[in-house]
């Protein structure tokens, strides 16, 4: 699986928008964390999926450092 799926299943595990799922599955919109407007259960489940999926551990709060879903994905990459 490619971190974009990954990230995209985090996407939907953790509920978020629709459009912003959209966006970032189309590839040509980076999407900013705090556009998202994620509540802290979405950040949660948005975290466990990665973490499950990526073993790849990120704090919700650490989002806040993360400014966009591609930054996010350029970061799962380098790990990989």
């Amino acid at each position: 699986m490619s971190a974009r799926d990954l990230i995209l299943q985090a996407l939907r595990d953790a509920q978020v928008a629709p459009a912003a799922y959209q966006a970032f599955a189309e590839g040509g919109t980076d999407v900013r964390f705090d556009a998202m407007d994620m509540d802290s259960l979405a950040r949660m489940e948005f975290c466990i999926s990665l973490e499950l999926n990526t073993k790849i551990s990120i704090a919700p709060e650490q989002l806040e450092e993360i400014d966009s879903l591609h930054q996010l994905l350029r970061m799962i990459e380098q790990r990989a």
